[in-house]
């Protein structure tokens, strides 16, 4: 009996666009679906397609690859269609026009993440320099019972969280403000935690990339012992593309 088999599509390129050297997911040879203007990384996938950790990690690997031949618009993980026809009819013919004025604006450019986190000590220290309240109702409630003190904890609570998402903010702003001018775009994600100052994606010309680099390092070591950065990159233009066929 032979295997029923869909398109898997990885991402979008300009039709010179060489296919990356890498195996696409379960191993699968990649292939290249052409339209008129782009083409589409693809490769047979049996459906339904697994959300696990090897096939996320060849979704990212195939599109990083493909950055190194040119620039590359990025599908979300999962965009199966039926046919390699369906590619062309659905994705690449309609939206020819737009997927070209995309990929031509991205050319030059990549995708750097930034996320820095606050340390728990410097962020506290920070509050009760901050919000001499945070202080005063501290040391009105040391040593008395939790009984005893029940509003006045929680009101100690709600100043040190008000400060400390004020603090994150203000942080926020400085570290945009420093990076955005050096970018051709900027997007601010979810924090995911509480303590996140700033989890951004900028979109960088790549001869502007040692200059980006040498900012960053900066403000690691401006904020040691208060910030934690982590810095990517790097990546496909996932926070900078809108592709017509993301369901």
């Amino acid at each position: 009996m032979t295997e029923e088999t869909e398109k898997y599509v990885y991402g979008v390129v300009l039709l010179d666009t060489p296919l990356p050297k890498t195996k696409g997911i379960g191993g699968r040879k990649l292939g290249l679906v052409r339209g008129e203007d782009t083409a589409a990384i693809v490769s047979d996938v049996t459906p339904p397609v697994k959300t696990g950790k090897d096939e996320l990690t060849t979704h990212a690997r195939v599109l990083q690859r493909a950055l190194e031949g040119g620039p590359v618009l990025p599908m979300q993980f999962g965009i199966v269609i039926p046919e390699e026809q369906l590619v062309r009819e659905q994705l690449l013919d309609p939206f020819g026009e737009e997927l070209v004025a995309q990929l031509h604006d991205l050319a030059g450019k990549v995708e750097l993440h930034l996320r820095a986190v606050f340390e728990e000590e410097a962020l506290m220290s920070e509050v009760v320099k901050a919000n001499g309240k945070v202080l005063a109702l501290s040391e009105a409630l040391r040593d008395k019972p939790p009984d005893a003190t029940y509003y006045d904890r929680i009101e100690l609570g709600q100043e040190v969280a008000q400060t400390a998402e004020t603090l994150i903010l203000e942080e926020r702003e400085r570290i945009l403000d420093v990076l955005t001018p050096l970018s051709a775009g900027a997007r601010v994600n979810e924090a995911g935690h509480e303590r996140v100052a700033c989890n951004a994606a900028f979109l960088v010309e790549e001869e502007k990339l040692g200059e980006f680099d040498e900012v960053v390092n900066a403000l690691g070591e401006a904020n040691q012992d208060r910030l934690q950065f982590s810095y990517t990159g790097p990546h496909p233009a996932y926070n900078f593309v809108d592709l017509p066929l993301q369901v």
